[in-house]
């Protein structure tokens, strides 16, 4: 919605210096209201109070200013994955799709989030997928403290993150996969590398082993 408020005020241009109702309403109401008429309906639907979401794909990244804007005291938690861990769990789970597809969505929403991530005003924290699934205890404390959490919710997250392991195989509990050993043909090799090297080097992934560089 925002995106076709802008889109409309940019292709009526001529109309904006003609005098019209168009002209008298400056673009950041439209903008303004409908953040309102969003959090509003939202909240409506959502009495306790708190609003927990888990949007995978890249479009909510694109949206994070005005997810921002809605709710002044949202906190952001981004789980990075390291790619040739991600692009083969999305071949499993989506296999009819075209391999260059995964790897170019791969690097994109990794790419949308460092360049978003600084520029919001509330608090955000990145999660590695690999303590997720071997260090829960210490990611929940991190997100303990970034909600600001009890102890005890603390406690009672990491037990659920641990209990709950959906759709993660062996190889993924115990460590990961090596460039060599994905079974990918050297075309596919060479496309992921060109296509997600350099988000992976960023991110201090290595392609023989999980970290190259740790930073977070």
């Amino acid at each position: 919605m925002h995106d076709a408020v802008t889109a409309y005020y940019a292709s009526h241009r001529a109309a904006l210096e003609q005098g019209t109702l168009l002209a008298k309403i400056p673009e950041s109401d439209w903008h303004e209201q409908l953040n309102l008429l969003f959090r509003s309906t939202v909240e409506k639907y959502s009495p306790e109070g708190f609003i927990v979401d888990k949007t995978p794909t890249i479009e909510p990244l694109y949206a994070l200013e005005r997810i921002g804007a809605m709710w002044p005291d949202a906190k952001f938690i981004y789980c990075r994955r390291r790619g040739i861990d991600n692009v083969m769990s999305k071949q499993r789970k989506w296999p009819d799709r075209p391999f260059e597809h995964q790897c170019r969505e791969w690097a994109a929403i990794n790419d949308v989030w460092d360049e978003k991530k600084n520029g919001l005003h509330s608090g955000w924290m990145e999660v590695d997928f690999f303590d997720l699934v071997n260090d829960v205890h210490d990611v929940a404390r991190r997100i303990g403290m970034l909600l600001a959490l009890p102890e005890e919710e603390t406690e009672l997250m990491a037990g659920r993150l641990a209990a709950t392991r959906p759709q993660i195989s062996l190889s993924e509990t115990t460590g990961f996969v090596r460039l060599l050993d994905t079974g990918w043909s050297d075309e596919q090799s060479k496309l992921f590398t060109r296509i997600c090297g350099p988000t992976m080097e960023r991110c201090g992934y290595g392609s023989s082993e999980y970290w190259q560089v740790r930073s977070r």
